[in-house]
Formats: structure tokens, C-alpha cells, sequence
């Protein structure tokens, strides 16, 4: 079982300002490396610019949020929220 993830950040640069965001994701990877092919695979990638924060434990995320593409509520909510 995979104990680490990373979060990508995508955007496009070139859209109007507001509309830049294309959404994040959190994949279950070791390695960055890995995260990447996995975002092609999944077609979770939409393109675009990617900032990648990594690896994390994947404790810190709720896991129906893990490995599909967020939008801005959804990354919000993604995160455990400690007690």
C-alpha cells in the first residue's frame, strides 16, 4: 500500500484571469515520477501549467478525495481536518 501522495496544481496561464484554474489533484504515488505518469493514465491530467507539492502522507487527506480531479471546494474539503 502506498503511504505517500502529491498534489498537483493545474492552471493555463493564457486563460482570462478567474478562469486560470484547471483544478487539483492528489494521486497516491511514491515517487514524483510515478504521481506524473499517474495523472496521464488517469486522464486526471487537464494539461496546462502543473505546481506539485510532495510527497505527503496520505493520512492528511480524505481518501474519497484521492485520485481524481478537484475542483476549488472540493480541495478544501480534501484535507483531514485534525480533532
Amino acid at each position: 500500500m502506498v503511504d505517500t501522495v502529491f498534489y498537483m496544481s493545474f492552471c493555463d496561464p493564457d486563460l482570462p484571469e478567474g478562469t486560470q484554474f484547471l483544478g487539483g489533484l492528489i494521486v497516491a504515488a511514491e515517487t514524483l515520477d510515478t504521481a506524473l505518469t499517474v495523472s496521464w493514465l488517469t486522464g486526471c491530467n487537464p494539461g496546462g501549467e502543473v505546481e506539485i507539492a510532495g510527497p505527503l502522507p496520505v493520512e492528511a487527506f480524505r481518501p474519497e478525495y484521492i485520485g481524481r480531479l478537484l475542483n476549488r471546494a472540493e480541495i478544501e474539503a480534501a484535507a483531514r481536518k485534525p480533532h
